[in-house]
């Protein structure tokens, strides 16, 4: 068990270094030439942020 666990203690931030350098990080590089910013909305959409300076107070005395 004690050289399972050495091995291990080897093997792993090996694997995770390739899993990291040879999947994910080509994965990123793509989708920046190819794909838009996920994270920003067309032109003129507003998008799902909920402006909350329109609400009524009188809406908010019993929420449940």
């Amino acid at each position: 068990m004690r050289v399972a666990m050495l091995i291990s203690k080897v093997t792993t931030p090996i694997f995770m270094g390739a899993v990291y350098f040879l999947i994910l990080t080509p994965t990123g590089v793509v989708r920046r030439l190819v794909s838009r910013r996920a994270l920003t909305h067309p032109a003129g959409e507003a998008g799902y942020w909920a402006d909350r300076r329109t609400t009524p107070r009188s809406t908010l005395t019993r929420q449940f």
